[in-house]
């Protein structure tokens, strides 16, 4: 190709770009030329038209409220904002739209334009208040007293705070935590300003004791200066973590296949009300009280997982580290307890058959079962070791004796309406001379009228 030809030919490219080029302009501005803009407002979240707004910062998650843009355009309803000052206030877009987010005190405008052209605007006011907490009252407590349990975990509370201003909202942001607190007891304090929660961590401890945390509320002014609004003292009783009780769940065989028959220990039984009782049930729904056990030379086994409570309203069936039937000086043992012979945690209660066999008794006896827990728990660095003795009564029962046929006339059958009801939680006590009907309620028993259960 020779030099004047490829000459022609750039000059041939260039004139093609420049044509394209000024084309394409001329089309985009005449495209835009042709939208018109017939309406643009930022409205409320509800719809209604937006007014300046004053706002009053409270904490990260609350520091907003959601804008609406209405627009009537002939071409695109892409819209811009602006604000006058971004650290004050600004618009994000958000899942459910656009968002005012505003930052610190202070006043900015905000602005909306179209995409296409800024000369059709709309705008308002945001005014952003500060309102330092003037009181913080936590879990309702007026007086300010609180009780955290020394398990090692953390205790949650939820607070309530107050600005100064009437009819405002307080800035959570500016509550903190003096740490002047006892660490050896005290773990940890936290504020959730978004959840408004305070988080008391504690150290595993098994000695109760009284504490003391403070929080204190701030300000920084127009200088920047950070200044003390108030300080908070808390009482804090701290419930030392330990076994509050041990209660036995009771089986009459070995595989537990009904876990709600629940036997106390006898100091609780012999002190309180029913409807007390009930409270130291953990499912209250399917669980219940036992208050007697029994046991004869023919039916001398029962089965027992134990169950231990803890101050801090936990529970757990941890295995006996020690355990003792073992009866003061000189007093005979009619029930003995049989250690388990796997890994199940099953224990048995069982009639000591050399004993009651001994032609010298002849009688039923209410012997005990003194069960011991030591308990070793460990959480992070810390150790505590607990232990706690329980007095369980169960009654042998030797026929002929007053005692045998009280039980059996007044304490498995209850009599109301016309029929009969077993009532006791052994279902092996079940007699088998009852009379039914078509839908196996027991109307009467095949015996003699003074053997059957009392009726008053």
């Amino acid at each position: 190709m020779n030099k004047k030809l490829k000459t022609l030919l750039f000059l041939s490219i260039a004139i093609v770009v420049v044509l394209g080029v000024g084309l394409g302009g001329y089309f985009l501005i005449n495209n835009l030329a042709t939208v018109t803009i017939s309406d643009l407002r930022i409205l409320a979240y509800d719809g209604t038209p937006i007014r300046d707004t004053d706002v009053f910062l409270q904490d990260a998650e609350h520091n907003e409220f959601l804008i609406k843009v209405k627009i009537e355009s002939s071409g695109t309803n892409a819209v811009s904002f602006k604000s006058s000052d971004k650290s004050v206030a600004n618009v994000v877009s958000t899942s459910k739209g656009f968002a005012v987010k505003y930052y610190k005190a202070g006043t900015a405008k905000i602005s909306v334009s179209s995409a296409v052209t800024s000369g059709v605007t709309d705008s308002f006011v945001v005014n952003v208040h500060e309102d330092f907490v003037a009181d913080l009252v936590i879990d309702g407590k007026a007086d300010n007293v609180l009780e955290v349990y020394g398990n090692g975990k953390a205790n949650e509370f939820d607070y309530e705070a107050t600005g100064v201003l009437e009819n405002s909202y307080a800035n959570s942001a500016l509550i903190r935590v003096v740490e002047d607190y006892d660490t050896e007891v005290i773990k940890k304090v936290e504020v959730d300003t978004a959840k408004k929660k305070v988080y008391i961590d504690t150290n595993l401890t098994r000695e109760s004791s009284v504490q003391t945390i403070n929080l204190q509320t701030y300000y920084i002014d127009s200088n920047g200066e950070e200044h003390v609004a108030k300080n908070f003292a808390y009482t804090l009783n701290v419930v030392g973590y330990d076994i509050k009780e041990i209660q036995l769940v009771i089986s009459q065989d070995h595989y537990f296949s009904d876990k709600s028959h629940i036997f106390l220990s006898s100091d609780i039984l012999a002190s309180e009300t029913d409807e007390q009782l009930t409270q130291h049930l953990v499912d209250a729904e399917n669980e219940s009280i036992v208050k007697e056990i029994y046991l004869t030379n023919d039916i001398n086994t029962i089965y027992f997982l134990t169950r231990v409570l803890y101050t801090d309203g936990t529970y757990e069936y941890p295995s006996i580290e020690s355990f003792s039937s073992v009866p003061p000086t000189g007093k005979t043992i009619y029930i003995d307890a049989k250690t388990p012979t796997n890994d199940s945690n099953n224990w048995a209660a069982q009639v000591n058959k050399t004993t009651v066999l001994d032609p010298s008794v002849d009688d039923s006896i209410a012997d005990s079962l003194y069960i011991r827990f030591t308990i070793r728990k460990t959480i992070d660095d810390k150790s505590i070791e607990t232990s706690k003795l329980s007095t369980f009564i169960i009654n042998y029962l030797k026929e002929g004796t007053s005692k045998y046929n009280e039980v059996n006339n007044t304490k498995l059958y209850k009599y109301a309406d016309g029929f009969y009801e077993y009532i006791y939680w052994d279902t092996r006590y079940r007699r088998t001379d009852a009379i039914t009907d078509a839908n196996g309620k027991i109307v009467d028993f095949d015996c003699p009228d003074e053997d059957k259960p009392h009726t008053t």
